[in-house]
């Protein structure tokens, strides 16, 4: 199992856990998304419980969106036995059988619950995004980023519409807000970080969509796609078909880029992740004080296509804190 060091002085981790939020301390945040599914069941047993805040203190995230909850006293079991909480919301939702939540050692400056979105699936039909989105807003020592957590339609029938149309739907819908975020953000690239469930991988419309290669760098989102120790990306295991596949992800803004430790930014790794999940957790670390922005060769080098490339990393050994220099 990868072990990941922890970076935050006692000063800091006195700070969280007596109550007060992180504002205080320059250090380096740590944003997880983790879909706690299980095929067989939405019930959590304590076994199960044990092994998802395992997997949830491995990971030393800060802000964690996590997807796969059936309902509020599912949560609440959860953050009994997690330490530091000082923010949790749960997304209800009465058109999917999951929900999604954020919980938080960090109080956000501002949260919005986003379930009322709507689109169209037909000239005629308007229908409500199934789990809704979450948009919450940071300050850290006055650096700003948002944090948008979704989980898309899944992949099962729908009786009256076609699923994989109303998961595109969804990401155009999210893709809209986040647009309209980076839009309203005047003075600089808006810091953005997706945690989502998109429920396809990296080539189906859902996903392009949400890139969006065609607009220009200031509002396109780049894949930071998460590898294990061994550069493998998979973040679930499909037993149906008896296919691992990557339908889980982290994508940001140019903004954040420079931000981002990249080597810090990673799938968390444990021998026992199927006891808790069919999925594994994903982190990004980023180190929130202002960087000048990447120029367009840097992300064309790191991120071809929009999607973070690990030919740089091939026959060397990666290291942590590592940085891309102007090519």
């Amino acid at each position: 199992m990868r072990k990941r060091k922890t970076f935050l002085p006692i000063l800091c981790l006195l700070t969280i856990f007596a109550g007060s939020p992180i504002a205080n301390c320059a250090e380096k945040i740590v944003c997880a998304y983790y879909d706690i599914s299980d095929d067989t069941s939405t019930n959590l047993t304590v076994e199960r419980r044990k092994h998802i805040l395992e997997q949830l203190r491995n990971s030393e995230a800060s802000i964690i969106v996590l997807a796969g909850l059936r309902d509020q006293p599912m949560l609440d079991s959860i953050l009994k036995e997690f330490n530091g909480v000082q923010f949790s919301k749960l997304l209800k939702s009465v058109e999917s059988a999951t929900c999604i939540a954020m919980i938080s050692k960090i109080k956000p400056l501002k949260f919005e619950a986003l379930t009322e979105q709507k689109y169209k699936i037909t000239k005629e039909t308007e229908i409500l995004v199934e789990r809704g989105f979450i948009h919450a807003v940071f300050d850290i020592n006055g650096y700003i980023f948002h944090i948008f957590g979704a989980h898309l339609k899944d992949k099962s029938k729908h009786p009256l519409y076609n699923q994989y149309n109303m998961r595109r739907y969804e990401a155009r819908r999210l893709r809209a807000l986040i647009t309209e975020t980076i839009k309203g953000d005047k003075k600089h690239p808006a810091n953005i970080i997706l945690l989502a469930g998109l429920n396809e991988s990296c080539g189906k419309a859902p996903v392009k969509d949400i890139y969006n290669r065609r607009f220009g760098i200031p509002k396109r989102l780049f894949d930071l796609r998460p590898v294990d120790s061994i550069n493998v990306s998979w973040t679930t295991l499909n037993e149906t078909l008896d296919e691992y596949e990557r339908i889980d992800y982290i994508i940001i803004s140019s903004g954040i880029i420079p931000e981002v430790i990249l080597d810090e930014t990673m799938i968390i790794e444990n021998p026992n992740w199927q006891q808790a999940s069919i999925h594994r957790p994903l982190i990004v670390t980023i180190m929130p004080e202002e960087k000048p922005l990447w120029s367009k060769n840097q992300l064309d080098v790191v991120f071809p296509k929009t999607i973070r490339s690990y030919q740089l990393n091939l026959g060397q050994k990666r290291k942590r804190g590592s940085e891309v220099s102007e090519q």
